[in-house]
């Protein structure tokens, strides 16, 4: 049964295989944006040295842009596995007069499903998936003011992601109504997720300067954050259906209105917390390499949870006075 389900019937087990989602993928991807991030800040740090080691320490206010890696958590991501407790769910679209008859003849013209699951109503869902979220790109604009002498200064920034879960679910073949006839169990079908995160974090900092004209930096304060839900889909016998519920919570037919979308994610609140390793340049406030982790509420409909949020990233500060 175990190896069964492993496998998949048809063009829905090349799309399963590509979505990139699970540990080993994501251990691929996060060693890559590290060794980005190590590649591009090289160069930087040679030309540091070249300019000189004594520029002045920043004070006052500076700019900052900045991009990296980020990892969520993947506490939330079952929002997008269309299961029957969730606010978007598979059945609605499987089950439809709307959108089930062509998922059946497909399936059925495919011979991915046997003979004795004779109409759409009879489709079931075997099992749902574990959703996992891809590394995403953030980027981050920010406001700091630093005070002379003694390297302490404060915070604000801006933070963009979009994200996207990634999973699978597994459609029953039979149901037990029929032999299996050069057929899999089950079809394995791709689903996911896509939601944009926006943060503002406000907080303290503080540099400490080393021999070598470096300096490692600690930041940390309180955060918010507002998700948006952009959109969840399912794949079946190569075809995509959006399932967020555009219906009311009804199931769509032929002549359904569709509604208005309302988003289903909303804001939370949280802390965080980040450590960088950098250095002052001429004509710059400042170029750093840093790590910031942030424990904060996500808001989604019926999954409402603390949740940590990773993310590598490089730096630029630029001070005013000194442009």
């Amino acid at each position: 049964m175990d190896q069964e389900r492993e496998r998949s019937g048809g063009s829905n087990e090349t799309a399963a295989s590509d979505d990139g989602a699970g540990p080993k993928s994501d251990s691929r991807l996060r060693s890559a944006a590290l060794l980005i991030v190590v590649v591009l800040s090289f160069p930087y740090i040679i030309h540091a040295q070249r300019m000189g080691l004594n520029a002045p320490y920043p004070d006052g206010l500076s700019v900052s842009l900045s991009g990296g890696a980020m990892w969520p958590s993947n506490a939330t991501a079952n929002f997008y596995n269309g299961s029957e407790d969730n606010v978007n769910t598979i059945y609605r679209v499987l089950h439809s007069s709307a959108y089930g008859p062509q998922i059946w003849n497909e399936l059925t013209s495919l011979n991915l499903i046997s003979a004795g699951v004779d109409n759409y109503t009879q489709l079931q869902v075997a099992e749902y998936g574990k959703m996992r979220y891809r590394t995403a790109v953030q980027l981050q604009l920010g406001l700091r003011y630093d005070y002379p002498r003694n390297n302490w200064g404060w915070l604000l920034n801006f933070d963009y992601a979009r994200l996207s879960a990634r999973g699978v679910f597994l459609i029953d073949a039979t149901n037990g109504t029929g032999a299996l006839s050069n057929m899999n169990r089950y079809v394995t079908c791709p689903i996911s997720g896509e939601e944009e995160r926006i943060s503002i974090d406000l907080g303290v900092a503080k540099r400490f300067r080393m021999r070598s004209g470096f300096d490692i930096g600690v930041e940390g304060g309180i955060c918010a954050n507002n998700t948006r839900v952009a959109n969840n889909d399912m794949q079946i016998a190569g075809r995509n259906y959006n399932i967020l519920d555009l219906w009311g919570g009804s199931e769509p037919t032929p002549y359904s209105q569709e509604y208005e979308y309302l988003n289903q994610g909303g804001i939370g609140y949280g802390v965080f917390g980040s450590i960088t390793y950098g250095m002052t340049l001429p004509g710059l406030s400042s170029l750093s390499v840093g790590y910031s982790a942030h424990y904060s509420k996500i808001i989604l409909e019926r999954y409402e949870t603390f949740a940590y949020q990773q993310l590598l990233y490089i730096r630029l500060d630029w001070a005013p006075r000194m442009l």
